[in-house]
């Protein structure tokens, strides 16, 4: 199938799932779909497939923010720590394809994706991957709620 038929076959696949698809490809890209999720009103997703890459990627970044944010970095670096080993055990991430935690002292994001062979491109594949991608995503914000909950506490 042609990256062409994959980016349709995709759309088709999500908007009957009830998910919001906004394309908008990068320079490097063959596509790249910005997703809302149903009942959200913010993309939180991503599928894209780069020029040269026999990869379709399924991603989600999730990005700490607000007060929330304000709090965390006034604790010191080792209890920051804890946070990223809670996330990095959560349900889900050792599936994932790729699984990054970035904290620079100012931000702190968390990486997820899930990938499919070009190949082995499947309307099966495709779900496995984005199951992939929502039950981890999904644990690392439980885990993520319960922290914040406990931190604005103190």
């Amino acid at each position: 199938m042609s990256p062409i038929d994959t980016k349709k076959t995709i759309i088709e696949m999500l908007e009957s799932n009830g998910y919001g698809v906004r394309e908008s490809p990068m320079r490097d890209d063959e596509f790249r779909l910005f997703l809302r999720p149903p009942g959200i009103e913010a993309e939180s997703e991503e599928v894209f497939k780069m020029k040269g890459s026999g990869v379709i990627c399924c991603a989600s970044g999730i990005i700490l923010g607000g007060n929330r944010r304000t709090k965390f970095f006034q604790q010191m670096p080792e209890k920051r720590d804890e946070l990223k080993e809670k996330i990095s055990r959560a349900t889900g991430v050792s599936d994932l394809d790729f699984f990054e935690v970035e904290d620079d002292g100012e931000n702190f994001r968390v990486t997820l994706r899930a990938e499919i062979e070009l190949q082995k491109f499947s309307d099966d594949a495709f779900v496995d991957a984005m199951n992939r991608l929502n039950e981890s995503g999904g644990a690392i914000e439980d885990i993520w709620e319960e922290y914040f909950v406990e931190l604005m506490k103190s």
